[in-house]
């Protein structure tokens, strides 16, 4: 919701950034600020919440970020303004959502989604979240915010995902609960300069 990360590059607004900039300090990443409006309702709130397979990104046209899609030339538009929330990215090619409209786009252009049941998924103040909130994935396995077994498509999950080469990983023994994700970073490189556009 508040962050996108694309290579070296990581995309906020400049009002968080100001408010925040002591988090940044360590980062050793192009930081891009944008101007655009924001708020808290929709779909002001959605700026940054997209999601990229490969070199192509998944968004909703009429609420992205501009500094966003000029980073990439290939763009697959879906109806969801929730697309990162939406879909636990496994690897480059595999992907986990509920959603039939982003899964029928990654097919369409030669990605690989497993398409699982909508709901059961805890998100405080609202009916329910998404399994892009409550995961995250690095190089070898994919963590989830709760047990895994406790959603009725833990084990279809858990086959996709073994089947990329990973492991799965279950940070507690909870029902699922949407955190918003989470954000790997290598710290190990020296700081870059924000920049604004």
């Amino acid at each position: 919701m508040l962050l996108f990360k694309y290579k070296s590059s990581l995309i906020m607004h400049s009002d968080y950034f100001k408010a925040n900039s002591s988090i940044f300090d360590f980062l050793s990443l192009d930081i891009v600020l944008s101007n655009e409006p924001i708020s808290a309702k929709y779909p002001n709130d959605v700026r940054f919440n997209a999601f990229f397979m490969g070199d192509t990104l998944f968004c909703r046209k009429d609420s992205i970020s501009r500094c966003i899609l000029n980073l990439f030339e290939k763009r697959a538009y879906v109806n969801q303004g929730y697309a990162a929330c939406s879909v636990c990215k496994v690897d480059q090619t595999h992907l986990i959502t509920a959603d039939k409209g982003i899964a029928k786009a990654a097919s369409e252009r030669g990605f690989f989604p497993l398409l699982i049941s909508p709901g059961n998924i805890i998100l405080k103040g609202y009916d329910c979240g998404f399994i892009g909130g409550a995961s995250f994935a690095s190089d070898s396995g994919v963590f989830f915010f709760g047990n895994i077994d406790k959603h009725p498509d833990g084990e279809r999950i858990k086959s996709f995902i073994k089947e990329c080469g990973k492991g799965c990983i279950s940070l507690s023994d909870d029902c699922l609960c949407d955190f918003g994700g989470a954000l790997i970073i290598d710290t190990s490189v020296q700081k870059k300069t924000p920049f604004a556009t």
